[in-house]
């Protein structure tokens, strides 16, 4: 028997989903997380989310 990881979310008013995953699955699936999804999230969030805010942040306040 291998040793494995219980994850519990919550998905909802009341409602949990569970999931247990083998220790190697689940550094896998996290390695591949961290080298394919993380870089595109970091690259949207500060060369267009970030930018947005500022320049909405810097309007508003020229107004008040």
């Amino acid at each position: 028997m291998s040793a494995r990881i219980r994850t519990i979310s919550k998905i909802g008013k009341g409602k949990y989903y569970t999931s247990s995953w083998k220790i190697s699955d689940y550094l896998i699936a996290n390695f591949l997380y961290y080298i394919t999804i993380f870089p595109i999230y970091l690259v949207i969030k500060f060369f267009f989310y970030v930018p947005i805010k500022w320049c909405i942040t810097k309007i508003k306040n020229k107004k008040a």
